[in-house]
């Protein structure tokens, strides 16, 4: 699963999560010789109304590699954003 925040509109949000779908699914499968393609994967755009939702969604971002088991605390995850906060 892959989250982003950014500021959008949905129609620009949306054309985001497609073309990187589609980019992203053309690089695995030549990486890894996978037919399959995520741009049938199911995506959802969550519009954030105050600061203490996007506080929370921040939040569940940097916690996502602890959930799926990395060993990793939220700062040292090479690939997040929590050693910048």
């Amino acid at each position: 699963m892959f989250s982003y925040i950014f500021l959008s509109s949905s129609n620009s949000s949306l054309i985001f999560i497609n073309k990187y779908k589609f980019l992203t699914g053309i690089w695995i499968s030549q990486k890894y010789n996978i037919t399959k393609h995520i741009k049938d994967l199911p995506a959802s755009i969550i519009h954030l109304k105050t600061e203490e939702d996007l506080l929370e969604a921040i939040a569940y971002i940097d916690r996502n590699p602890l959930i799926a088991g990395y060993r990793y605390m939220p700062g040292e995850y090479p690939w997040g954003t929590a050693r910048y906060i």
